[in-house]
């Protein structure tokens, strides 16, 4: 580094002790040590910022900008110049932004160009953004983004290389197009098959097939390759009065079609429904058939249909209604079966009425909250779920450090505490400690523990930084886009399996529980409003609003799902950080279930 030269001009008049050599030093000093404090930080520590913001401006005016969409140069200049910033410096904090823009504008180029090609290209960047930058924010949203996508998180194998036998010399063949002799033609490989992947343990009261156990395995010699094949790596079954649900899990997400067929009374066959998996090879420990018994499926048989395709059939007691949708992380398809509902419902519970309390033969039932009024039922248990937790942290605060998963823990433990004390409520919490519950576990620890209310405490994230405010939710069909947005991020589905919900939600939900949990969120929503509002700024209404939720998908209770503020907000992410504010939203929550327990149950009020 070449240092300025300065002209230092020493007038006669300078009082003695600051003239002289040592005098003329101490400015050159200073400015020397400030060059090489400066030296010390790389010379491109802005740059990737400056890159980015360059780099972002060029998209924003090509998104705008109608003729120099239509062609491709202009796109890979941009996309070019987001991978430049990321390169320049992989560990910079503007870094993973720029690698995350670089897989949009390919992305955008794809819907442009048609091109499978761009598509490829984009999901490959987003994958690296979910494996090259773990710490990132942008780790979660490539992860979004490929599961929106329909790809894997992981890239699928090469295929296998194949090796060539030794062969006897051909006579070369000769075409009107080159004289050159064809080479021989490759033998079968040799290599063994690969490794099958363990059974993953099963979620909790969920039975498992047994493993028979295969002593005969095939030879190399005639081990077919089965590496750009989807592994299906077990089947599992869950029994419920009204359900029966048949899980298949993969090691990758399956396509896959399905049918029913009705009885066959010559063959003997009764009403069956049956899913093929394509590209899909069976694990060998697999057993072919296991009877269930319960009231909807006796059987169920599962073996390949061909070389590349296997098939699932359930055998019926009779027609019955089905669902079929896949989950992800860990990817499995799920089989919904159901049984007669609704009358056989309002019969049992009639049944366990006093006779004198039987009302006249009427056609319209009673609703649900009528009935509970009747039999003075009350709000006694309440089952807490705090959103996420263990491997799953939920969406990422805006400061450093901050998890959903532990603002929704150390709120669910307050709330639990002040139900119990001021509505004398028996409450449990599905988690009190850093661990992970899939979504279906945690509806049935409240079904089975028989709780009467079911609060999910989440805190809420956005693309937009400005985004805040607070807002509760009820299971039921989504009404407008963000709703479906944030049930997706919850759900850690994609948009095609939040349609699936929402066609399930039709043969699931009675109406008396969407009304109940409706006025539930109503008065929960104003309850925390209210008490926030006078003690901060800024607080935003966002209202009661419905999306299907899977974790309140089942809960044979009034159920609603908090989002009690943005984490990605940086007024509201250090507010959801302090006792005060976490506080405040409790008290107001137990205001909230003060009210609605006034409204349905004025006998049992605290």
């Amino acid at each position: 580094m070449v240092l300025p030269t300065y002209r230092i001009r020493v007038h006669r008049n300078i009082s003695p002790p600051c003239r002289g050599k040592k005098a003329m030093r101490i400015p050159v000093l200073c400015i020397l040590i400030a060059c090489l404090f400066f030296s010390c930080f790389p010379a491109w520590a802005g740059s990737v910022r400056d890159l980015y913001l360059r780099a972002d401006r060029d998209f924003q005016e090509l998104q705008k900008n109608t003729e120099r969409r239509k062609f491709r140069a202009n796109w890979e200049k941009v996309a070019d110049a987001f991978e430049s910033a990321y390169m320049q410096d992989p560990q910079n904090a503007w870094a993973p932004a720029s690698l995350y823009r670089a897989g949009e504008v390919y992305l955008g180029l794809s819907h442009f160009s048609g091109r499978s090609s761009d598509k490829e290209k984009a999901i490959e960047l987003f994958r690296r953004v979910f494996h090259e930058c773990p710490k990132s924010r942008y780790k979660f949203r490539a992860e979004g983004m490929l599961r929106e996508l329909g790809a894997p998180l992981q890239a699928p194998p090469p295929p296998r290389p194949v090796i060539q036998a030794e062969s006897k010399p051909q006579p070369p063949l000769k075409t009107a197009r080159s004289t050159r002799p064809d080479e021989a033609p490759p033998a079968e490989s040799s290599l063994p098959a690969p490794p099958i992947p363990a059974l993953p343990v099963p979620d909790a009261g969920i039975q498992i097939m047994p493993v028979i156990e295969k002593t005969k395995t095939p030879s190399p010699q005639n081990a077919e390759d089965i590496s750009h094949l989807g592994m299906i790596q077990g089947v599992r079954y869950q029994t419920h009065a009204n359900r029966t649900r048949i899980v298949v899990d993969s090691d990758r997400e399956l396509a896959y079609t399905f049918n029913d067929l009705n009885r066959d009374r010559e063959r003997g066959l009764p009403p069956r429904v049956y899913v093929d998996f394509k590209q899909s090879t069976l694990k060998e420990d697999i057993p072919p058939s296991t009877q269930i018994n319960d009231p909807q499926v006796k059987a169920f048989r599962i073996a390949r249909n061909t070389k590349e395709k296997v098939r699932l059939v359930m055998d019926l007691d009779q027609t019955r209604d089905f669902k079929v949708f896949q989950l992800f992380d860990p990817y499995r398809t799920v089989i919904d079966i159901w049984g007669e509902t609704g009358s056989t419902e309002r019969t049992a519970l009639a049944a366990s009425l006093p006779p004198a309390a039987l009302p006249p033969v009427a056609t319209t039932p009673p609703s649900a909250s009528a009935i509970r009024r009747q039999l003075a039922l009350g709000v006694h248990r309440i089952v807490i779920d705090p959103g996420h937790g263990g491997k799953d942290p939920g969406a990422i605060g805006y400061q450093r450090g901050v998890l959903e998963k532990d603002i929704n823990l150390q709120i669910s433990k307050i709330l639990a505490d002040k139900l119990r004390k001021e509505l004398n409520c028996e409450v449990i919490l599905t988690r009190d400690s850093d661990v992970y519950l899939s979504l279906e576990e945690r509806t049935r620890f409240a079904n089975q523990h028989k709780a009467d209310l079911f609060l999910s405490i989440h805190t809420n994230a956005a693309m937009n930084r400005n985004a805040h405010g607070i807002e509760t939710y009820f299971l039921n069909l989504a009404t407008d886009e963000e709703s479906i947005a944030v049930a997706a991020r919850e759900n850690a589905t994609s948009t095609k399996n939040i349609s699936d919900l929402q066609t399930i939600l039709n043969d699931l939900m009675q109406n008396a529980k969407i009304n109940e949990s409706s006025r539930l969120a109503s008065y929960v929503q104003r309850g925390m409003v209210d008490s926030v509002k006078p003690h901060y700024s800024n607080i935003r209404d966002n209202g009661v609003k419905q999306a299907p939720f899977y974790v309140l998908l089942g809960a044979q209770m009034p159920s609603i799902l908090i989002e009690a503020g943005f984490i990605t907000n940086p007024r509201e992410c250090q507010r959801l950080t302090t006792p005060q504010y976490q506080n405040r939203i409790a008290d107001g929550i137990v205001e909230g279930i003060r009210r609605y327990i006034q409204e349905h149950f004025p006998q049992n009020t605290p």
